[in-house]
């Protein structure tokens, strides 16, 4: 009888060490979300961004402060495939022309987005050819 205990002892030992091991390796394989973070910000195409600004997608809803003006529109992600709506909803409040000028070339990019990569706390929006269309970096 101690002989079959030191077995079951030994089997358990083994299915709790696998069981505690393949989610640590997968959770090493998933890429991180793009839901939920902040993003800030960093590039309008190959043109770095003059303006504090910011995007969170969560559930389906984008929210954009484009540094005077708060946008809110809907998105699509499918595995790396990303879309956004064709229209957003913002706050109308007069800013300077050049703050202006980058909240409408950010919204018009949004565009042209259908998909993305992630590269540490790196966000890239793409075109369809692969091209760079937004770039964030993670702020929290």
């Amino acid at each position: 009888m101690p002989k079959l205990r030191a077995s079951m002892a030994l089997a358990l030992a083994a299915v709790m060490a696998a069981a505690i091991a393949v989610p640590a390796a997968a959770q090493d394989e998933a890429s991180p979300s793009i839901e939920g973070p902040v993003w800030e910000l960093l590039n309008i195409g190959e043109t770095p961004a003059d303006t504090s600004a910011s995007m969170s997608l969560d559930a389906g809803t984008a929210a954009i402060f484009g540094g005077c003006n708060s946008f809110f529109g809907s998105y699509t992600l499918e595995g790396e495939s990303l879309t956004f709506g064709d229209e957003f909803t913002s706050t109308l409040v007069e800013c300077e022309p050049a703050v202006m000028e980058q909240e409408q070339a950010t919204i018009a990019a949004l565009g042209d987005v259908a998909s993305y990569a992630t590269e540490g706390d790196l966000l890239d929006l793409l075109d369809d050819a692969g091209g760079q269309v937004l770039s964030f970096g993670e702020t929290s």
